[in-house]
């Protein structure tokens, strides 16, 4: 029934929608002897002659390109953890309540390997909604991921070679196993 509800002949509001979300996250870098490495913008041009330190930062931080796009070769491991809370109530006879957390962890094991694992949980229901392992290798010119999920949509496995210049995107190899493996309509 249509009608407006009142409160002593004043309309009175009703909680249709609330949605409350909040995240962390903890990064660990690697020790190396200069703290003030973080400081550095591309590369330190001062001759190590003139340092007082005498200290070769070129050769130090070997491998920091302005191609590096989020990651630099002094993180070691980062981890985070978000949640979100959403409430509908726009049909009352049937309110419904979400209450996720996603959590994303990563180790760059070496310059060239990094390992990530990323879940999802269902807080209400209290299981594992959906969760995915990775693992990246840089190859100078070229990069190769899998990318393995094990359970949920999109299950089974993922691998992806490709050239890192934005010019030759279209050079790459790629093979799918699992969910999505199945001929689409445009393979025939």
């Amino acid at each position: 029934i249509n009608k407006i509800r009142k409160s002593g002949g004043i309309p009175s509001p009703r909680l249709i929608n609330a949605r409350f979300s909040t995240g962390l996250k903890f990064a660990g870098k690697r020790k190396t002897p200069y703290s003030e490495i973080d400081n550095i913008s591309e590369i330190d041009t001062t001759n190590s002659n003139d340092r007082i330190d005498g200290a070769n930062l070129p050769g130090l931080i070997e491998g920091i390109s302005s191609e590096s796009k989020t990651t630099s070769p002094l993180d070691l491991w980062s981890t985070s953890a978000s949640f979100s809370f959403a409430y509908n109530n726009a049909n009352p006879n049937n309110s419904q309540k979400t209450f996720w957390m996603s959590s994303n962890s990563s180790i760059q094991v070496t310059q060239g390997w990094k390992v990530q694992y990323n879940a999802r949980f269902d807080l209400i229901e209290q299981n594992l909604v959906s969760h995915t392992f990775s693992i990246y290798r840089d190859l100078h010119c070229w990069e190769m991921s899998i990318n393995w999920t094990p359970s949920g949509y999109a299950s089974g496995l993922y691998l992806r070679l490709n050239v890192k210049s934005p010019n030759l995107q279209d050079l790459k190899f790629e093979q799918r196993g699992g969910t999505f493996s199945r001929p689409s309509l445009f393979d025939r």
